[in-house]
């Protein structure tokens, strides 16, 4: 029986796409290009449906600390070919990654909501910097406000940075 590769159309999950062995353009070099870069502040602009989301999962799993397993999920593609420097980089890297791609709502109030949550489960994924004795007390207290979503507008806007 042959193996057929699926057309993920509307995937936008990097893992989700190498994991089912559905089509896959490679941009992989983009890794190589952020890592060889001597800019601290990159734009991506690009058209609708062009993949940026899809980029920016590709680069999340790559550096990702927490998910040092997912090195295998770029065994086949160009950045594995690099230099060894390269590689070196692969979970080893604390990453925030917020998208609001989904955050269509009628209401300004609505979409801030939207926001809020994104930003807190953005924080869950790095609360284990709450036992950090680096931290002081007054940002804990504002690190479990965003947690818990009752920090006030600025609070949130300030957390992003």
């Amino acid at each position: 029986m042959t193996h057929r590769k699926k057309l993920n159309l509307g995937q936008s999950d990097f893992k989700n796409i190498i994991n089912t062995d559905s089509y896959f353009i490679d941009k992989s070099l983009l890794i190589k290009e952020i890592i060889d870069t001597e800019k601290s502040v990159l734009l991506f602009p690009r058209p609708r449906r062009f993949g940026k989301t899809l980029n920016l999962s590709m680069l999340k799993y790559f550096f990702d600390k927490n998910e040092q397993e997912n090195q295998k999920l770029y065994k086949n593609l160009k950045i594995w070919q690099t230099e060894d420097y390269i590689k070196e980089n692969c979970g080893k890297y604390p990453v925030i990654n917020l998208s609001f791609k989904d955050a269509k709502a009628n209401t300004w109030e609505e979409t801030l909501n939207y926001i809020k949550i994104e930003v807190a489960k953005s924080y869950a994924k790095h609360d284990y910097l709450l036992e950090n004795k680096n931290l002081r007390d007054y940002e804990k207290t504002k690190f479990k406000k965003i947690l818990d979503e009752t920090a006030n507008i600025t609070n949130f806007a300030i957390s992003i940075k």
